[in-house]
């Protein structure tokens, strides 16, 4: 892993910044999630730990906006968007799943937009705390192929589930692929 250094980054790089920092994580906490699931096994996992430990050493207030998974992935092109498509988990449009877990793991489902005001809403705040939580629609995973089935008028996705992925990513050909770290 490369030398990581928040300290350098904020004084070397950006020395005008001098006070708050916004880290761009958007998932959920690596260090706190229960299940061998999504964020506990990301390759990622070890630069986002090192980073936040970077970051305590540094002045700076920092936070991670955690919000869980994008909304919008599941209604484009029906939903206003600024996110580019991508399919994981769950593939409406081709009517496949791949679930982490047994898909009654609660997960919160946040639409972008609200997301970003949630954000913009934050710079207003006196003090940041190292993480802030911004939750839409807490459901399950069975619950969102419940309700996409409803919407496409169909009677099952057949969804595969996997106990010890790190990630499900569902393509067009249906076929489950687990990116693990």
């Amino acid at each position: 892993m490369q030398e990581l250094s928040a300290s350098w980054l904020v004084t070397g790089v950006f020395p005008s910044l001098r006070r708050k920092f916004a880290r761009s994580i958007y998932s959920a906490r690596a260090e706190l999630t229960r299940h061998t699931t999504f964020s506990s096994n990301l390759p990622q996992k070890g630069y986002r730990l090192a980073v936040a430990e970077e970051l305590r050493k540094t002045h700076l207030e920092w936070t991670r906006f955690n919000f869980g998974f994008c909304m919008d992935y599941y209604g484009t092109p029906h939903v206003k968007s600024h996110l580019a498509p991508l399919t994981f988990v769950l593939d409406v449009t081709g009517k496949a799943a791949g679930i982490p877990g047994t898909g009654e793991e609660p997960m919160s489902f946040t639409y972008s937009l609200d997301v970003a005001k949630f954000v913009v809403a934050s710079l207003g705040l006196d003090r940041w705390e190292e993480d802030s939580y911004c939750l839409g629609e807490r459901t399950t995973w069975n619950e969102v192929i419940r309700i996409s089935e409803e919407a496409r008028g169909m009677t099952s996705f057949s969804p595969l589930y996997s106990a010890s992925c790190g990630m499900v990513i569902v393509s067009r050909l249906k076929e489950v692929l687990t990116v693990t770290g």
